[in-house]
């Protein structure tokens, strides 16, 4: 890392080698220069092209986290999420006296399907599930404690065009096999999000220099199940395999649960958000080539 001091103007990435860490740091890298950009993950990284420095750094190593906020303009936390990963930032910020801004990567499971539309002092019962409860507690204790700007990001599903091993891309690979399963009814309003879409959204958020609170990030055009299928299957030039249809899905688990979120078209007014149809094609058919290379 370069620069030290109040003045600092790194960004650190805690969980720089995932599906989001990566594209962010690229993102990240493009906007700040790459010697501004410290990627850290516990461990190194296992493919080629990460920008930027990279350090072994576990999130709940509070010594290790001392270390590096005072050299750190913004954190941006894309771990796993629970209590001791949020007491180990809030308690390293305070030994050091520095409390750059922190981005938190979260998921809209903290909150209840029917919850998933209201605002955040709407929100009244708990999540039903044990990851959810998790996630809910871990952003209310820096909600408590976090006394720099703090900015929560409420994701939903995450998907990488181009990437064989991402999830769509397996689910598009069933339809090698005669079907396409859905869960639910196909009825349900999922919304997907491309993971170089969150890298943007996430690295604004870093910029922002003030605020405290959770940001819902979901798809301004949020399409059935049954849609997004059948948008799939035409981008990789599948259309006629049938669809099966699963049974009704537990909560949080893609049932028929709806799921219509476009709060960050408000937030950002003018990002170049695509369709989410056309988002899907897009992916589908990159998938497509991709598995005939």
């Amino acid at each position: 890392m370069q620069q030290t001091g109040p003045q600092a103007q790194n960004w650190l990435v805690l969980g720089a080698t995932g599906k989001l860490g990566q594209p962010l740091v690229g993102e990240l890298a493009h906007r700040h220069g790459s010697q501004s950009v410290v990627g850290a993950a516990r461990h190194p990284p296992k493919i080629t092209g990460l920008l930027g420095h990279f350090l072994e750094v576990d999130a709940e190593d509070g010594l290790r986290l001392a270390e590096l906020l005072p050299r750190c303009h913004a954190v941006l936390h894309l771990c796993a999420h629970d209590r001791p990963r949020a007491q180990a930032l809030i308690a390293a910020a305070a030994q050091v006296g520095h409390w750059p801004t922190l981005v938190v990567a979260s998921s809209i499971a903290e909150r209840r399907p029917q919850d998933w539309l209201l605002s955040e002092d709407q929100v009244t019962s708990p999540p039903q599930d044990g990851f959810g409860l998790t996630l809910r507690e871990a952003n209310d204790q820096l909600l408590a404690g976090w006394q720099g700007p703090l900015h929560i990001a409420l994701l939903p599903q995450l998907f990488a065009a181009g990437d064989p091993r991402d999830r769509l891309a397996m689910w598009l690979a069933e339809a090698d096999h005669g079907a396409l399963g859905l869960p639910g009814t196909g009825q349900q309003h999922p919304a997907l999000i491309d993971v170089l879409d969150a890298s943007r959204l996430l690295a604004d958020l870093a910029e922002l220099p003030r605020g405290v609170g959770r940001v819902v990030l979901g798809h301004p055009q949020p399409q059935t199940a049954m849609a997004i299928a059948q948008a799939a299957l035409a981008g990789s030039g599948q259309s006629q395999v049938p669809i099966a249809l699963g049974g009704a899905g537990r909560a949080l688990s893609g049932g028929d649960e709806r799921l219509n979120l476009g709060k960050q078209q408000r937030l950002w007014p003018d990002y170049p958000w695509q369709p989410l149809l056309q988002q899907v094609r897009t992916a589908a058919a990159t998938w497509q080539v991709a598995r005939n290379q």
